[in-house]
This record gives C-alpha cells, structure tokens and sequence, in this order.
C-alpha cells in the first residue's frame, strides 16, 4: 500500500503586515525615486495674490437716469464714489455761474425784452451808445511788412472803420474787453491784405519793367522820361501819383501811350521851350547815345555784340529822331 506524502506549506502569519492591494478605480501615483545626478531641483509651485478689482471711475453714474448719463456736464467727472461726483459737479456749477453773471442776468436773444438787454448791458459794462466803447489805438500799425504808403492807407482804413465797428459791437451786445479784440483782429487782418497786396504789386511792375525793357533796349530810360514828362505837363505831379495809385503808371500799354504823348510834345513844341525842356535833354542824350554806339567798332558787325548795338541804335532812334526811320 503506497502511501502519497503532502508537504504543507508553513503558513504561519508573519510578523510584518502585508501591503494594501491597490484599487483598481485609483491609480497608485508614482512614488518618488532618488534625484537623479545633475538634475534641477523641483520648485513648489507659486499661488497668484490676490487683487482686488479696481473700483469702476464711472459706477455712480447708476444714480444718474440712463438717458441723462451721455450728457457733457458728466464727461469731465471722474470720480469713484457718488460722494465724489458730487463735489466734481458741484465745482463745475460755481465755476459756470461765476461766468454766466449773476442769477437772472441772462445773455439776450431774439426775443428779450429792452429790460433784460438793459441789465445785461449794465452787469458788463456795455455803454449806452456806440460811440461808448473805447477802442485801442497803440501799436495797430507797427510791426507790420509794409511800405509808408501802405500804413498810411491801412491807418486811413482803421480810423474810418472805428464807427462801423462799435455800431457792431453794440448791436451783438459785446463786452469792451471784446470789443477792443475785435478792432485789434480787424486791423490786424487788414494789415495782412495790403501787405499781400503790395507784394503782388511789386512782383507785377518787375515784370512790367522788364517787358518794356526788352521791347525798348537801351531807349528804356529816355521813353519812360518822355511819359513822365507828358504827365506832368497834362496833370502835374498828382497825375503821377493818382496812376501810381490805381496800378497803370508803369503798365506798358500806359507807358507807351505816354511816351507817345511826350514825343508829341516835343516834336511840335505845344506847350513852348519850357514846357518840353526835359523832352528836348532826353532826345540830346538818345542822339548823343547814337553817336557812341555807332562808334564802336562792333557796329553793324554780325557778331552778337553788333547785332545788340543796332538793336538799341534801333531804339535811341525813335526818342531821339521820332518823325525818321531808323537806319537799316
């Protein structure tokens, strides 16, 4: 009879408790192991601060209706609490009323009656009359680009505005302080006109001159001689001035009339030896003039220097022998 042998394993507890069996819902995180040669060090993480939010620099405009809350008076008011807005707003209105005058004075309008006018006027200052106001006359016609003539008439143009402009300040109710303003920006602004404006003169007799130079050569003097000439006979000095004045005394269309005239003058001696005694020296020095030029060697050459000194021999003849043709 064989007789089988069963070995029993020792199962006796041991003295050390056995490890909890992971769940299998939780995953075992992972232990963590020795640092690693030349590795960083792990840094804790950092929790964000606290702020507070900033206070809204518009929230107590929820006390002000919604449809009131665009309006200008509360555009420049930037406060945090209702306590601040209200002493913003209550600057801004003693401000306004400090330029507004006094309760119950109030700017006039269409349809104000000639007791508020009245008290306006008075809380301002405003004179009764136009003539009333006071207007500035220091330092209105210094500093400015113009010539003698040109002040002269921008003072004539400011002292005969003097009336039209109080009579405009009294009607639109304006201050004195204002109203000196404006005589002041009027001046100004006048000043600037003429100045331009003789600027423009200028730039247009140069290029007057310089036409009447080309077409006359070297006659230019002794024809612009016989004009100035003709017009003293027929109106003096004064008609000189009155064309300087209008802007024609040196337009070459002017200009050549007048030569014309003067050469008429002096052709038939109209008003006697005195009267075209300046016309008589000017054609002496054009015939003088003839002379010299016809003596330079270059004369009637075709070399450029020739051909310029037929051109003004060409040209001293019509001053000095008006009724004869000029030389071929």
């Amino acid at each position: 009879m064989n007789v089988e042998t069963t070995t029993v394993l020792d199962q006796t507890p041991s003295s050390e408790p056995a490890p909890p069996t992971p769940s299998i819902s939780e995953p075992t995180p992972p232990q963590p192991g020795p640092p690693q040669p030349g590795a960083a060090p792990e840094t804790p993480p950092v929790e964000p601060p606290v702020v507070d939010p900033p206070a809204s620099s518009d929230a107590w405009l929820s006390l002000v209706s919604e449809g009131k809350r665009g309006a200008n008076v509360f555009q420049g008011v930037n406060a945090t609490t209702p306590g601040e807005a209200i002493e913003q707003l209550g600057e801004q209105l003693v401000n306004a009323q400090s330029k507004i005058g006094d309760v119950g004075v109030k700017v006039p309008g269409p349809d104000s009656t000639a007791e508020e006018i009245g008290a306006f006027r008075k809380h301002h200052s405003i004179p009764d009359q136009p003539s009333g106001y006071q207007l500035p006359t220091d330092g209105l016609y210094e500093g400015k680009a113009l010539s003698e003539s040109g002040t002269a008439y921008l003072r004539k143009v400011a002292e005969g505005s003097r009336e039209r402009i109080q009579n405009i300040a009294h009607d639109m109710n304006l201050t004195p302080t204002q109203t000196a303003k404006l005589y002041r920006h009027f001046t100004s602004t006048t000043g600037e006109d003429i100045s331009a404006h003789e600027v423009l003169i200028g730039q247009t007799k140069e290029a007057q001159k310089k036409e009447l130079q080309q077409q006359w050569g070297g006659a230019y003097q002794q024809e612009m001689g016989l004009g100035d000439a003709a017009m003293r006979q027929f109106g003096g000095d004064e008609m000189i001035a009155l064309a300087e004045q209008v802007g024609i005394k040196d337009h070459p269309t002017f200009r050549k009339m007048m030569a014309g005239v003067g050469k008429t003058i002096a052709n038939h001696d109209i008003f006697g030896s005195g009267g075209n005694a300046q016309l008589m020296d000017n054609r002496e020095e054009a015939a003088a003039k003839i002379k010299t030029l016809k003596a330079d060697p270059e004369y009637l050459k075709k070399t450029v220097k020739g051909r310029a000194i037929v051109k003004e021999v060409t040209a001293l003849y019509k001053v000095a022998f008006p009724n004869e043709d000029a030389p071929a």
